[in-house]
């Protein structure tokens, strides 16, 4: 069986293609529109973000198409990618609150977990076999753990301070919290809080309660 290869692409309105590094944020900006030719799952992955018009809406399909029926020649690397990419699977990022939409999300971002090299400037080549990319993820359970526990203690540390509040978690995992004082936004990564642009700050209560329970983690 011939090695399993994958390439970004952004795209522009006009259907203007633009090779890009082996990033997971690219399928994460909402600004981007993306195709991530994966021979490991035989797919053409279009990232549509938030923010991405009409226009290049229609341009990006177009290029997916053309890429399903004819494959992709690498202009910077000289390589051929996806001729055996027969779906297209959409990942709009308005439509990520959905099922079916969150788990297509998920096994394209699992991609970029598997064992890989570089075969130039923009084409990767994995080290696994399809069984295997599935199977990727599970080695981030724990780390996914932690960080879902590290997030609830915060809340139970905000719990204890203020009573009543408001909370909203978005699908990537962005936490919105309402309290008197305003909004708290955080994400909790690696097993450390991460406090987002236009988030209040956290109180010397809510640290304090915070450092104190943390310590049942450890």
């Amino acid at each position: 069986m011939s090695a399993a290869r994958a390439i970004l692409l952004e795209v522009g309105g006009l259907g203007m293609i633009r090779e890009i590094l082996f990033k997971q944020n690219y399928l994460q900006d909402p600004r981007r529109a993306t195709i991530l030719v994966d021979e490991l799952n035989a797919a053409i992955w279009v990232w549509l973000g938030n923010d991405v018009d009409s226009k290049t809406r229609k341009a990006v399909m177009q290029v997916a198409e053309k890429i399903r029926s004819e494959g992709y020649q690498s202009k910077a690397d000289g390589i051929s990618i996806g001729q055996n990419c027969s779906q297209i699977v959409v990942l709009d990022q308005k439509s990520l609150s959905e099922p079916g939409v969150q788990e297509n999300h998920q096994t394209a971002l699992n991609l970029f977990s598997v064992p890989m090299v570089e075969e130039g400037r923009f084409v990767v080549r994995f080290n696994a076999s399809p069984t295997a990319a599935a199977a990727a993820p599970a080695a981030s359970v724990q780390e996914g753990a932690k960080d879902y526990a590290i997030a609830g203690i915060l809340i139970a540390s905000i719990l204890s301070t203020t009573p009543e509040i408001m909370i909203g978690r978005s699908s990537l995992g962005v936490y919105t919290i309402e309290i008197a004082e305003g909004t708290l936004k955080f994400q909790a990564t690696g097993g450390n809080i991460q406090l987002l642009t236009g988030s209040i700050g956290i109180n010397d209560d809510i640290q304090k309660a915070f450092q104190e329970n943390i310590k049942f983690l450890k």
